[in-house]
């Protein structure tokens, strides 16, 4: 795929990253920037000012464009496509079968596979509906009521062949809204004009990209990407995606507690948050403090115990309501063998893995995204990275098997039907009955006598 540049849209923060392919293995990060979003720009994941996005993406993909033509003596790579993640409500996830009849004998091609998946579209998503698929992703497949690991391409169809497997559709007028932000983007850009979006990739998959092998996937794995507003959690098992959920309660909250609980500014929380919060309770002291302000007349002290505490008890409200969704995924502990695998910005929270161990019993580790990039820029460690790094990641280490062009539902064009006019009745030549007596007695004579009538 040669260059590729992911875009992370977050709720607080948008980043890029700037990748170029070694081998269709890895990609080496050349460049990546970030801006922090305004609040209300993205609400839940999801766009709700657009100008400011624009703005924002604009100066990221300009930052990144400066990064690499320094890099490259002032010229930037061509780049192939840009692939961005979209998240939030208008995302709904259905899991659905598909049974396909192929001639007992024949052995299967990747063109049969592929006519079973564009077959399961056709069935399970209509054209006209108001979603548009985004992700197809198999559980299962089996032939002849046996389950087979992998598609069945070189295999021998015995039976009816059936897929299991989880359509991720989105709402079009969202992803029109997506679309029009990113061109007019591009349009006037005199490096990117000739960019299109390659994809658009759900945002809790594209962590996944970045962070997780196909052992980790193969033996059982939780994806745990803790935002600012949305926890993504992913479930693999024997290789495949297992569950998937989005919840709606994630390190925005943790500010708004702490801003609450102190009556402090949302930025002093955010700060507090991620610079001095410990969740290992026993270690702290109980005299240790955070001053705010720089008069010490007015400065608020915060108790860092307290300030660790409130963070604590909304934590323990998140992975508890993540331990239940384990339950609902159908998939027990333990086949978890790899345990959880923690990402996003929220997981740097001071003793946040044994929190999640604790409460889960389940092994607990940070991302790690070195297996698959080649870069020493430091920025590529943060946990909050992942996601950029798995969208530039996501040609190379997809899941998801759903092609566009080959798998979409045909568009259902209307044709408005032709009036065809009635041909015009063709008119018998008027007789003039004194025109025909005269030639019925004509010829009567004539019969008669032999001779010619005259009208005389």
């Amino acid at each position: 795929m040669g260059v590729i540049i992911g875009i992370d849209i977050g709720s607080s923060m948008i980043r890029g990253v700037f990748g170029e392919d070694v081998n269709g293995k890895k990609i080496k990060v050349l460049a990546v920037a970030e801006r922090e979003c305004e609040e209300e720009m993205i609400v839940d994941g999801e766009i709700e000012i657009v100008t400011n996005v624009k703005e924002v993406i604009d100066e990221i993909l300009t930052e990144l464009q400066a990064k690499v033509a320094k890099l490259n003596l002032n010229s930037v790579p061509s780049i192939d496509a840009i692939n961005i993640n979209i998240g939030g409500k208008n995302i709904k996830r259905e899991l659905k079968s598909h049974v396909m009849n192929f001639n007992v004998g024949k052995v299967m091609t990747d063109e049969d596979v592929n006519i079973i998946y564009k077959d399961f579209c056709r069935i399970n998503h209509h054209s006209e509906a108001v979603d548009e698929i985004i992700h197809l992703v198999p559980a299962d497949f089996s032939i002849a009521n046996r389950k087979i690991k992998n598609d069945p391409k070189g295999r021998e169809a015995s039976g009816p062949i059936k897929l299991d497997a989880t359509i991720f559709t989105v709402n079009k007028s969202y992803l029109t809204k997506i679309r029009q932000t990113i061109d007019s983007i591009i349009a006037k850009s005199n490096v990117y004009k000739s960019l299109e979006i390659d994809k658009l990739i759900f945002s809790g998959f594209a962590p996944a990209a970045a962070v997780l092998d196909n052992d980790k996937k193969k033996y059982g794995v939780m994806l745990v990407d803790i935002g600012d507003q949305i926890t993504n959690i992913s479930i693999f098992h024997e290789g495949r995606l297992r569950y998937q959920k989005q919840l709606f309660l994630a390190g925005g909250s943790i500010t708004n507690d702490l801003s609450q609980a102190f009556r402090i500014k949302k930025e002093f929380a955010t700060t507090i948050k991620h610079e001095h919060i410990s969740l290992d309770i026993a270690t702290i002291n109980p005299n240790d403090y955070i001053k705010i302000g720089s008069d010490e007349r007015t400065a608020k002290k915060i108790s860092i115990l307290n300030a660790s505490l409130v963070v604590e008890a909304r934590l323990v409200e998140l992975i508890t309501m993540i331990d239940a969704e384990i339950s609902l995924s159908g998939v027990d502990k333990s086949e978890i063998i790899d345990g959880i695998i923690l990402t996003g910005g929220t997981s740097n929270i001071d003793g946040i893995v044994n929190l999640f161990h604790s409460i889960t019993g389940l092994e607990t580790n940070f991302g790690n995204v070195d297996e698959y990039i080649e870069s020493k820029l430091p920025e590529t460690d943060r946990l909050e990275y992942a996601t950029a790094i798995g969208l530039a990641l996501w040609d190379i280490r997809s899941f998801d098997v759903f092609d566009r062009q080959k798998h979409a539902p045909p568009i259902q064009v209307y044709i408005e039907p032709k009036v065809i006019e009635p041909e015009e009745p063709i008119k018998e030549p008027k007789t003039n009955i004194f025109t025909s007596t005269k030639s019925i007695f004509s010829k009567i004579f004539k019969s008669v006598e032999g001779d010619e009538f005259d009208d005389k």
